[in-house]
């Protein structure tokens, strides 16, 4: 069509921008379809979505095999000059021979963006209820030690859990030292 010239659409006004989705024009093609075929291609996309659906993970069970994985070797720097009864507390917690330890316990929540914890071998699967076998150490709030980096190891203030710092999480400053 040349310069000035109009043309015809015969949409209505208001289906004419384009992707509104599943048009008039798509309906009756999929009717047509329908009828030759007997199969609806609007149903054939559902289904072919429900397949293509992620679906989540079992519930946990004993039952299956369980393996273990050995990790990189962890060094941390130890704030004794600040908080030195939750350090010489945590240090005696990864010695040989410790029964309250913290070696081959297991890790009790992830939060993504936050932190990972954990707690001690035999000790109770509920964070709110996971004490110390030696009983609740109360240790003091330590104000100067903040949790503003990744990679802050913390011992909470009853000493029962450890938490890995995986962004900066302030929400750990309140119960983790």
């Amino acid at each position: 069509m040349g310069k000035g010239g109009t043309k015809f659409v015969a949409d209505a006004i208001g289906s004419r921008s384009k992707g509104k989705g599943y048009t008039n024009k798509d309906q009756r093609k999929d009717m047509e379809t329908f009828q030759a075929t007997g199969v609806h291609p609007e149903v054939e996309r559902l289904r072919q979505a429900a397949k293509e659906a992620v679906r989540p993970l079992p519930d946990p069970s004993p039952a299956r095999p369980h393996i273990y994985l050995d990790f990189q070797r962890l060094i941390v720097e130890l704030f004794d000059d600040v908080a030195p009864s939750a350090c010489s507390a945590f240090r005696a917690r990864l010695l040989p021979g410790s029964s309250d330890t913290f070696v081959g316990g297991r890790m009790l929540q992830v939060t993504p963006e936050e932190s990972v914890r954990g707690v001690a071998r035999g000790a109770p699967a509920s964070a709110s209820t996971a004490v110390s076998a030696a009983g609740t150490l109360g240790f003091q709030k330590q104000p100067v030690l903040r949790h503003t980096e990744a990679g802050t190891l913390s011992l909470s203030l009853d000493g029962a859990q450890w938490a890995l710092g995986l962004a900066p999480a302030p929400g750990l400053d309140e119960s983790f030292q």
